[in-house]
């Protein structure tokens, strides 16, 4: 597909300094007449050959260009399905992780859990000695 899509540009590049050449030496048809040996008529011919060119070319990238873009997007739509896989798992995985809290709220509760498990261990203990003194 590579080989043929180069064959085409370089059709297109080729294409465009004859239309070019052709355009300008038509300014100077009727000097050009005068030459020995010059047929007019190959002016005429580089423009229509030129144009010929031009639409052969121009369908055949269209197609081409088609074919390539929808190879591009189903490629594209296969990555996003996999990131948003990997994504959602990674999600899941974090929230199984975290017990269902983000991180943010998983730093927030820490030193009051810190607080509160040191509380809860005073009391406990002050609930221990009593009992152990008796």
């Amino acid at each position: 597909m590579r080989h043929r899509h180069s064959r085409v540009r370089d059709a297109l590049l080729g294409v465009e300094p004859l239309e070019g050449f052709a355009y300008y030496a038509n300014r100077f048809r009727d000097q050009l007449a005068t030459l020995p040996d010059f047929d007019v008529s190959y002016l005429d011919e580089s423009l229509v050959v030129t144009d010929r060119l031009r639409e052969q070319s121009a369908l055949k990238m269209s197609s081409e260009a088609r074919d390539q873009q929808r190879q591009l997007l189903s490629l594209r739509n296969r990555l996003i399905t996999l990131l948003v896989g990997k994504v959602a798992a990674a999600r899941r995985a974090f929230r199984f992780v975290s017990g269902g809290r983000s991180s943010r709220e998983q730093r927030q509760r820490a030193p009051q859990a810190r607080r509160r498990e040191a509380y809860e261990a005073e009391a406990v203990q002050e609930e221990v000695e009593p009992a152990g003194r008796a």
